[in-house]
Order: C-alpha cells, then sequence, then structure tokens
C-alpha cells in the first residue's frame, strides 16, 4: 500500500506542500480511518492540491471539504464529486453552514488555516463537536504559535501550543482533585478570543500527541477517557500481598484542596496588571511623598525662622532685663545720694539740739 510520501511524490495535479515529518506522522496517526467511508474537512487549501492527495489516500471518502478565505480560490475546480470547496472564514457562522450543509460531522478535520493563535483556538472550540467519535482532528504549523506574527512566543500564555498543553492536563482530569471543571484551563484563551469550548467537549478527548509543529486530538465518548478498573493477573505475589491490591477497584480520587499548586496561579497578563497598578499606586504615593516633603521643607523653614526671631526676641529681652537693672542702680545711687542731700540740714539741727540740751 502507497504510502502518503508515496501519493505526493507521483502527484502532478494542483500544487500542495507539506514538511516531511507531516507526511511520515500521517501514515501513523490516520492508518484507522485510510479504508474507512471518511467525511474529511481541511481549513486552509491554498493551491488545491492536497484535496486531490486526500481524494487518493481516502480511495472510500465519502467527502472531501475545503476551506479557504482566499477568494482566488474560486478559480479551483475538480472533477471528483466528492471533493467540495467552501470560500471563507470558518470561524464566521455564515461559512460555517455552508460547511455543515455538505456534512454535519467529520471524520478528520485539518487545520492549515491563518496559523494565527486566535483562529486556531476558535477554531477547535467550534468544530471539535463536530469530530466523530474515534476521530481526529489535527492542527499543523504549530511552529508559528511560537513567532509574535502569528499571537505566539515561548513563553506567550496564550499561544495555541499553550492551549494544547492544556489538553493534556484535561485528558487526566480525573486526578486534579481540586474540584474545578475541565473549562477552568481554557477560560483565559476563551476570554482572549472570544469563543467557549464545552465541559462535553473537551470529555470527549482521548488523546493529544505532539509531533515537531502537529498536534492531534483524538476523540471518543467521556466513558471511554477514564482509567477504568484495575486488572490484576498472575498468582505469584513475593513482595505486595494480594490483600493488599483490590482487582477490578477503581482509582480513589485524591482530594488537593490544601495544595496550593492544585490551583489556578496568576497568569503572566494578570501579573502585568498587578504590576501596573502597584506602579500606579507608587507613582501616586512618590507624587504624595514629594507634596509632603515640600511642605515639611516649608514648615521647617518657617520653624527656622521663627527659632531666629525668637532667639532675638530673647537677645533683646536680655538687653532690656541688663538695661532695666543698670537703671535701677543708677535711680538707688541717685535716690541715696538725693536723699543724703536733703536732709543734711536735718542733721545739723539734730546736732544743735543735742548740744543745746545735753541729749
Amino acid at each position: 500500500m502507497k504510502n502518503l510520501k508515496d501519493y505526493y511524490a507521483e502527484h502532478a495535479g494542483k500544487g500542495s506542500d507539506k514538511w516531511d515529518l507531516y507526511l511520515s506522522s500521517y501514515d501513523q496517526v490516520l492508518a484507522d480511518l485510510r479504508s474507512k467511508p471518511v467525511s474529511m474537512l481541511e481549513i486552509g487549501v491554498q493551491n488545491g492540491g492536497s484535496l486531490e492527495i486526500w481524494s487518493k489516500y481516502f480511495k472510500n471518502a465519502h467527502s472531501l471539504v475545503g476551506c479557504d478565505i482566499d477568494q482566488r480560490c474560486e478559480r479551483l475546480s475538480y472533477s471528483d464529486e466528492r471533493i467540495s470547496l467552501v470560500i471563507g472564514d470558518i470561524n464566521n457562522k455564515e461559512t460555517l453552514e455552508q460547511v455543515l450543509k455538505i456534512s454535519t460531522e467529520f471524520d478528520l478535520i485539518i487545520d492549515d488555516g491563518s496559523h494565527a493563535s486566535g483562529d486556531i483556538v476558535k477554531s477547535f472550540a467550534r468544530l471539535f463537536s463536530r469530530v466523530k467519535e474515534d476521530g481526529v482532528y489535527i492542527v499543523e504549523d504549530l511552529h508559528c504559535s511560537y513567532w509574535a506574527h502569528y499571537q505566539g512566543g515561548v513563553f506567550y500564555p496564550e499561544s495555541s501550543i499553550n492551549f494544547f498543553k492544556m489538553m493534556v492536563d484535561v485528558v487526566n482530569h480525573q486526578h486534579w482533585g481540586n474540584g474545578y471543571s475541565r473549562t477552568k484551563v481554557v477560560e483565559n484563551f476563551c476570554s482572549a478570543y472570544g469563543c467557549e469550548i464545552s465541559e462535553e467537549d473537551l470529555s470527549n478527548i482521548h488523546s493529544i500527541e505532539f509531533f515537531n509543529s502537529i498536534c492531534v486530538i483524538k476523540k471518543k465518548n467521556s466513558d471511554k477517557n477514564v482509567l477504568g478498573t484495575r486488572l490484576i493477573s498472575g498468582s505469584v505475589f513475593d513482595v505486595c500481598e494480594p490483600a493488599q491490591i483490590n482487582s477490578f477497584s477503581r482509582i480513589v480520587q485524591a482530594s488537593e484542596f490544601g495544595n496550593k499548586w492544585a490551583f489556578v496561579q496568576k497568569t503572566a497578563q494578570e501579573h502585568d496588571e498587578e504590576k501596573r497598578l502597584l506602579e500606579g499606586e507608587k507613582n501616586k504615593f512618590s507624587e504624595e511623598n514629594e507634596r509632603l516633603s515640600a511642605a515639611l521643607n516649608k514648615l521647617s523653614a518657617e520653624a527656622e525662622s521663627m527659632s531666629s526671631y525668637i532667639l532675638k526676641l530673647e537677645k533683646d529681652v536680655k538687653h532690656f532685663e541688663v538695661l532695666d537693672n543698670e537703671k535701677s542702680i543708677h535711680l538707688e545711687q541717685m535716690a541715696a545720694t538725693l536723699s543724703w542731700r536733703i536732709t543734711k540740714p536735718l542733721r545739723a539741727m539734730r546736732r544743735v539740739f543735742r548740744n543745746t540740751f545735753g541729749r
């Protein structure tokens, strides 16, 4: 049986390009679908050659739908009646309605569209519910999620690659032990890009697989996505007593309410916002501090001026005290001298009186 790379190598029709790793990975990922009457949706067809190749790869395909926002794709035409083409943005309601008129559900969806993180997240949120049981959803060219032009970066919190990393946690939701629903881990993405994905859709994610620049999401009903029962075989238990192991038991969900790391930590955006608010408060306090410092300096200057004035007054008081003291002494001296002069006749009369009367 030919592999996908063989079909690309011999293809002579409309143009198409894929990275080598994609082709070898798809042979592995899509092996179970090759012989089935699949319905496929490819977002982003460009020159249209991939749809022709898929029509050969999936010989029993029921419908192969391409969707592209580029109006120039209207030039494309196909002789294979299984191939349909819709022109428009897949995240536009009217465009999606046109796609769903052709097929309401798909065994395979491949997103090779704009590669912008917002578009990828919105498309997955809108379309994963349209993937059939045991179907596959593939996102290509995720290397773009590391580039700013595509709403990305290694540490950009709402990049498309980070969104699908969160899906790994969704698969393991059974063990969180924090009471959160699955939708908790995608809240920031849905808020950033204005979309919504249901708890039910997330519960139907069976597995997440990453290749270089590709993410493969497989879908099964939620009851097939839990650990199930524990199966034990054998009869020799030299290390652990069989009584300690219960066959057909189910895993006990741990309680992680005391674990701070079981709960949402602040995102980089929240940290940035908090930093911005703190900077604002800091600037406000700095301005208030400057105002108070200026007022304090003014009061200090006034106090210093008042101190100088008080010192001057104290000096003046001492000066006046000295003058007053000198004045008192002078007056006493004057008084003493005048009194002596005034009483001189009296003293003379007293001497005469004594001499006359012998007393």
